[in-house]
């Protein structure tokens, strides 16, 4: 190589030129490759008490949710999940748990204790999602529905550090969710906990969203055989309530791009538990009680447009968030990130499990001296496959434990059982399970099947012994829904 110092001049040999940029041609696609995006922040978007079925996005022809419509199909939609409990405390606390409800011990939503016969125990802190995420450098904000003591013990760094805002965040503005992205912009990676109480009752709708609705044709569905102008009056609020939480993603979403954080936030949705008119749903083991959609959504970074109809589980969201975050998921947990077959690693299960749990342990037959226990307070085990759905009654549910057990009766008919009682429902001919066929002989079993599949997952997950008396051909008892007499662990 030879240099003119007169003039600066650099002479360099074809040969050592022509290596040089082969040689970066060549290192450059690994430079690229090695590059991994910042942390994200992430918002974990909560719809409280709503119907499956209630979003543009799977679907439906009457709900008016554009925001959410346009978010999911800017990422990866699940459209079958299941949530870890069919009400919202124990749902709530599995997601920060990463763990089910008979794990983490908060399976009902109220549990009392024996020595201070009042609603005293709360959700274990270590190893939360916010704490993980706030050892990993997020700045953490609480907004909405939390249920489980101190806030900061729970990771959260800002935010209503005394939760109080179950019915005013969104339905009375956002204003210091909004301060604190403002605080923490260009600066920390946040994680948002945004769980504002609707579609949740009292469905009182502001008037600009009731309008829409107002005149909404709105279908009776077959099952239903009630009162049909009630039905109509309920549903159009109901939708309504739907359109307020869309309402109040569109503003946040608006403030996340002002701030520039919009493209660098993954978002993450799901349904507490389900809800609906006319059939047994919140705290019943329904689809109508325990499904949500669920979708993964962070600009050019995951898939969009994809959609993913096999079985999954609501609960994975928390290992999803910590994946995304760059945090090591632990092995001891329920919950299993969602990314391998949001990037085509599908994995599909065959079969999902839930249980669900007496919503008002308060009300245990008016005797707070009876020990509590997931396995006392269990009422039915489920198993889902794509077409079946399988569900075991494990003790009664009668007109003297209504309280107890909880089951909302939203203009249908209270649900009686008998412990031991199975149901079998085929899906595919049957979406609303009105029609049990585990007393037909051609799916005696099947019916074997389902029953020793729930209840191993119910004892490798960690469930307590549970005396109920079972059979293949189910119990025979009155019944709202008509009756035809012809996975991995976690």
């Amino acid at each position: 190589m030879q240099i003119n110092r007169e003039n600066q001049m650099i002479r360099i040999p074809l040969q050592w030129l022509t290596a040089c940029v082969l040689g970066a041609l060549i290192a450059a696609p690994s430079i690229a490759l090695a590059e991994t995006p910042k942390q994200p922040n992430i918002v974990l978007l909560i719809s409280d008490d709503d119907d499956y079925e209630h979003f543009g996005f799977m679907g439906s022809k009457i709900a008016h949710t554009p925001t959410l419509d346009k978010l999911a199909a800017a990422g990866t939609l699940f459209t079958t999940a299941y949530c870890p409990a069919a009400v919202c405390r124990p749902s709530l606390a599995s997601i920060l748990a990463g763990r089910l409800p008979h794990q983490h011990g908060i399976y009902s939503n109220r549990i009392v204790s024996r020595s201070l016969g009042k609603d005293s125990i709360t959700l274990n802190p270590n190893g939360s999602l916010p704490n993980r995420l706030k050892d990993a450098g997020y700045a953490t904000f609480i907004s909405g529905k939390y249920w489980e003591g101190d806030p900061q013990a729970m990771g959260f760094t800002h935010g209503d550090m005394e939760t109080k805002s179950f019915s005013s965040f969104v339905r009375k503005g956002q204003e210091e969710l909004f301060r604190f992205i403002d605080d923490q912009r260009d600066s920390n990676p946040m994680f948002i906990w945004w769980a504002p109480k609707l579609p949740h009752s009292p469905h009182n709708p502001a008037q600009k969203y009731f309008e829409r609705f107002e005149n909404a044709e709105i279908p009776i569905p077959s099952f239903y055989s009630g009162d049909r102008e009630k039905y109509v009056n309920e549903m159009r609020k109901f939708y309504a309530m739907g359109t307020w939480f869309d309402d109040g993603v569109a503003q946040l979403i608006a403030k996340l791009k002002a701030a520039g954080e919009y493209e660098d936030t993954l978002f993450l949705f799901y349904i507490d538990n389900g809800y609906t008119y006319g059939l047994p749903a919140k705290s019943s083991p329904t689809d109508k009680g325990l499904r949500t959609p669920l979708f993964v959504t962070w600009p050019g970074q995951v898939p969009a447009g994809k959609r993913i109809d096999s079985l999954n589980y609501a609960l994975d969201l928390h290992a999803t968030a910590l994946d995304y975050a760059g945090v090591e998921v632990p092995t001891d947990i329920a919950s299993k990130s969602l990314r391998p077959q949001i990037e085509g690693e599908v994995k599909e299960h065959e079969v999902i499990y839930g249980s669900v749990h007496a919503r008002l342990v308060a009300f245990y037959k008016r005797d707070s001296s009876i020990k509590r226990s997931a396995q006392r307070d269990l009422f039915a085990l489920v198993a889902r496959t794509q077409r079946w759905k399988y569900i075991l009654y494990t003790q009664d549910l009668t007109e003297e434990n209504d309280a107890y057990i909880g089951v909302g009766h939203n203009l249908s008919d209270p649900v009686r059982r008998r412990k031991g009682e199975q149901e079998l429902f085929d899906l595919d001919a049957d979406p609303y399970e009105q029609s049990n066929l585990a007393l037909s002989a051609e799916h005696r079993e099947q019916v074997a099947q389902f029953q020793a599949g729930v209840l191993d997952w119910w004892k490798r997950t960690g469930g307590g012994p549970l005396n109920v008396a079972t059979g293949s051909r189910g119990i025979t008892s009155p019944s709202t829904r008509k009756s035809k007499t012809t996975e991995r662990g976690r």
